[in-house]
């Protein structure tokens, strides 16, 4: 917050923060293993007690992959609790997986990302894209563009 400040910004009101958690790669076994904190290990609802604090603390505006993929009871949770103060991102899960992007619209997600990753199949992709038309939010990751909403024409070639 001071960095924003200082350099001639006001939190919340000029900037926005965001949130990639990739909570996939700390989950094991229904848990998130947080090593620096004093209880490393934490259920679904104390991550999201956890995401709640810091966005009633910082101008929060976008959680990406802030539970596990695997976590589908964890992420209807977080998206009652916080779905309509933030976006909320799952990539990792929706990104290359039609499966997943077709589950997690039948079981309430808010968002889906159209970045590509390392292991892009195009066909997959095309296919998720056409899937996330239906939900409430589509939006392109960091890595793409920012905080948009932009019709799949506008992303294909």
């Amino acid at each position: 917050m001071e960095a924003i400040r200082k350099a001639g910004y006001r939190p919340g009101r000029d900037v926005g923060l965001g949130i990639d958690a990739a909570a996939s790669e700390f989950y094991r076994n229904g848990f998130y293993f947080l090593k620096a904190e004093k209880k490393p290990k934490r259920t679904s609802v104390e991550m999201i007690d956890y995401y709640e604090y810091l966005v009633k603390k910082f101008p929060i505006l976008s959680i990406e992959d802030g539970l596990s993929e695997d976590d589908w009871k964890g992420w209807k949770a977080m998206t009652l609790r916080l779905g309509k103060r933030v976006q909320l991102v799952g990539d990792d899960l929706f990104v290359t997986i039609p499966s997943g992007c077709q589950r997690g619209s039948r079981k309430g997600s808010q968002c889906h990302s159209d970045q590509t990753q390392s292991d892009w199949d195009p066909d997959r992709t095309l296919e998720v894209i056409k899937m996330a038309q239906k939900p409430v939010t589509e939006q392109s990751s960091h890595t793409v563009r920012e905080r948009q909403k932009i019709p799949p024409s506008q992303i294909l070639p």
